[in-house]
């Protein structure tokens, strides 16, 4: 892998092994200027080679995350010793919903702790291409393995990295994690919101 500033990483679960590379499998596709933080990528579109589906997750983050003069790692609560991600997990119907947003899978606050250890987080494999089926993302951003924000969003029917459903899937889905905008790191007390580097 060459050097880059940010990797993505494609962690493939069990139940899409078949279709998606082992565990710790790496993308250097986002080229030589990253983030200023990791993006881990949880679950492949069958049929996809999972660096093209590393890349357009990340091309369908917002561009003020993914810009590293605009972001959080300006401001001046960004600990630049600390190990900052951005998880997503895609996956299908999994467990009980949740009775107060209707989604269903495994605890986001989770995630941090999993990709820590560099072990993916078992789920259902989404079927992306089903009609009838719901694709699901549950994602985390981390400091370290402590959940900064958790967030889960879906779409149902056909969902294609091509769309522009699965672009406002992974752009709403940031949006969540970054409730006082890409220029702040979420969970700040109101009072050091204000200050930017």
């Amino acid at each position: 892998m060459r050097p880059i500033a940010f990797a993505l990483l494609l962690l493939a679960w069990p139940a899409a092994a078949q279709q998606t590379p082992p565990v710790g499998a790496t993308s250097t596709a986002a080229g030589p200027a990253g983030p200023g933080f990791v993006v881990k990528v949880q679950g492949a579109m069958p049929g996809m080679e999972p660096d093209a589906f590393a890349d357009l997750v990340m091309q369908s983050l917002p561009e003020q995350l993914r810009n590293p003069e605009a972001n959080f790692t300006r401001h001046e609560s960004f600990d630049r010793n600390a190990d900052y991600r951005l998880v997503m997990l895609f996956h299908g119907d999994e467990g009980p919903a949740d009775g107060a947003t209707g989604t269903r899978g495994p605890d986001p606050a989770r995630l941090c702790r999993t990709v820590a250890q560099d072990t993916a987080l078992p789920a259902e494999a989404p079927e992306f291409q089903a009609l009838t089926t719901t694709t699901r993302l549950t994602a985390a951003f981390c400091k370290n393995d402590q959940a900064l924000s958790t967030a889960r969003n879906q779409l149902s029917g056909e969902v294609r990295p091509d769309q522009a459903g699965f672009r406002f899937l992974v752009r709403d889905t940031a949006q969540q994690l970054f409730p006082d905008g890409f220029s702040l790191p979420p969970g700040l007390p109101p009072t050091a919101t204000t200050a930017t580097r």
